[in-house]
């Protein structure tokens, strides 16, 4: 009889220890369920983060490209009002210098 009592605590035993592994187990799992819904949590942070950086960073670049379309328009201009002036030029013979001595300016500001 002594032998089934033991083996009657034995098992008794064995099954209070395995709930106590198992709750052991259960709280480990818990913990690392937590902490990789932390690192998804801090992951989608800055996914979010990245996204706007990459949204400004295309709308800067759209700023630049919209500046540098009116610097070559205004450029062509510039190109196009100079090839004017040197047709003019070319016309007239040249370029006119006027030149005012200084008390014909000093007698038209005097009056």
């Amino acid at each position: 009889m002594y032998k089934k009592r033991r083996l009657a605590v034995m098992i008794g035993m064995l099954a209070g220890s395995t709930s106590v592994f198992a709750q052991t187990d259960m709280s480990s799992i818990e913990a690392r369920l937590a902490a990789m819904e932390q690192r998804l949590q801090d992951a989608e942070t800055r996914a979010q983060v990245a996204e706007k950086r990459a949204a400004a960073a295309e709308q800067k670049t759209q700023q630049l490209v919209a500046a540098q379309q009116q610097a070559q328009t205004t450029t062509q201009e510039v190109a196009q009002r100079t090839t004017a002036l040197e047709k003019k030029a070319d016309q007239t013979g040249g370029v006119e210098v006027v030149r005012f001595s200084r008390i014909s300016l000093q007698n038209s500001y005097l009056g």
